[in-house]
């Protein structure tokens, strides 16, 4: 016999439905130990309007090596990243970049434009290794048009396109952050 053990955490909004994670086991799992931990709060979040609780339960499960073949577990991770919670949307950085006229607020631009040039280098290294993935067995995939390896390609150069503008805007921010600096301490 072996001992597994499997981790849920359920993510509780105040006024919103619950994502949770979900376990679900054949009848041959008996479970052997459970712990949980209730009620940690997460760090407040600009875009959330309403405190939020995780939690957290940990199951020791006794599985028979004969049967894990048939054991089916879903799990559902649903935890917004720090950087997605501190997200500006495409309304405030259209603001801020008329507004802006301090190096601050093109530093910050500059850091909004990194941030998303980092997310679509990432998009488009999934792609990547999709494609790579299609490419080396064909035969698994549809051969309809486009093909699976058409539109894995096409999105792979859609997020670089993307990353590399992205990453243009930053620089250009961040040169312009850098000569209102020099020119706010030549002011004083």
């Amino acid at each position: 016999m072996h001992v597994v053990s499997f981790v849920t955490a359920t993510l509780v909004l105040a006024g919103a439905p619950s994502a949770s994670g979900q376990l679900t086991a054949a009848n041959t799992l008996t479970p052997l130990s459970q712990t949980s931990i209730e009620g940690t709060p997460l760090p407040p979040a600009t875009t959330m309007n309403a405190p939020a609780v995780l939690r957290v339960a940990t199951t020791a499960y006794e599985v028979d090596p004969d049967t894990i073949a048939g054991v089916a577990v879903q799990t559902i991770s649903v935890q917004p990243s720090s950087s997605e919670l501190s997200q500006m949307s495409k309304r405030e950085v259209k603001t801020l970049i008329r507004s802006a006229k301090t190096s601050d607020d093109h530093r910050e631009i500059a850091s909004y434009f990194a941030r998303q040039a980092q997310i679509f280098a990432k998009e488009s290294n999934e792609y990547q290794v999709q494609s790579d993935l299609i490419a080396a067995n064909p035969a698994k995939y549809k051969t309809n048009y486009p093909s699976a390896y058409d539109q894995s390609r096409f999105w792979e150069q859609y997020f670089a396109t993307k990353s590399r503008e992205a990453a243009t805007a930053a620089n250009l921010h961040e040169q312009l952050a850098r000569s209102l600096a020099e020119k706010e301490t030549e002011v004083r």
